[in-house]
């Protein structure tokens, strides 16, 4: 594949630190967190909790103003709408708080539950689980080193994950068909993901003929050459991080 960067010998393969997405502590029960009506539940309590906190709060600086006032004290005109903002500032920030825990923001690692890992976070927030992946969009270079560490750290990553034995996600390496282009290749990689959730078509690799028998070992990875008309894709991954390797690292 020529490069108009000038760049010399370009043998790109992931690194293996995208397993850190299933990294998590291992735990006895599963943690409630991950249901989506507990999570429902807990939103709505703390919003209750959080208008009656602000209810409470605006009675209370009330009841203050009208007793300074009944003392003869002067009070500022712009103090009682200072303290309200105050409040309202402070109310807002606690709904925040609650959506980081609970809500569509649970996606964020900050401040993470260590039991729970990061891919699993993402899909619990839809009430989804590692069954749900319908289509895995790999990086795909067609090079040793890159086809070896990818399929070994997906194929752990979805096992890592729970995902049920038999239940393959097939694989969609569209590189096949319209190269690397550098700079670009996530867009395209994103875009060709996107439409196949869309529509719920998973592109085959075409003239994926003869799959490398060192794949048979990873069960949860299915490499179709036909394209294939699902009823309906759930969720999907995208895979876009690579590493140059050197020359030796390569013939690994």
């Amino acid at each position: 594949m020529p490069c108009s960067d000038k760049a010399g010998r370009s043998i790109p393969a992931p690194g293996r630190g995208a397993l850190t997405i299933a990294r998590e502590v291992q735990s006895k029960h599963r943690p409630p967190v991950l249901d989506v009506g507990y999570r429902a539940r807990q939103v709505s309590f703390r919003r209750r909790q959080i208008g009656d906190w602000l209810a409470f709060e605006q009675e209370q600086l009330k009841a203050d103003l009208d007793l300074r006032r009944n003392k003869g004290e002067i009070v500022d005109p712009d103090f009682f709408a200072s303290r309200v903002a105050d409040l309202e500032a402070e109310a807002y920030r606690q709904e925040k708080e609650v959506l980081a825990t609970y809500g569509m923001l649970m996606q964020s690692s900050e401040g993470a539950d260590p039991r729970i890992a990061p891919l699993r976070r993402a899909l619990a927030v839809w009430g989804l689980t590692a069954d749900d992946i319908g289509v895995l969009s790999i990086h795909g270079t067609s090079t040793q080193a890159n086809e070896k560490n990818e399929t070994y750290m997906w194929n752990t990553i979805l096992k890592t994950l729970d995902r049920s034995p038999g239940n393959t996600v097939p694989i969609m390496a569209q590189k096949s068909l319209v190269g690397h282009s550098k700079g670009g290749a996530a867009a395209w990689q994103m875009a060709g993901l996107l439409q196949s959730i869309g529509n719920g078509v998973i592109p085959g690799n075409r003239n994926a003929d003869n799959v490398d028998a060192l794949f048979q070992q990873h069960s949860l990875l299915m490499f179709p050459s036909k394209s294939i008309q699902t009823d309906g894709i759930s969720a999907g991954v995208m895979v876009r991080s690579h590493k140059l390797y050197s020359d030796a690292e390569a013939s690994d």
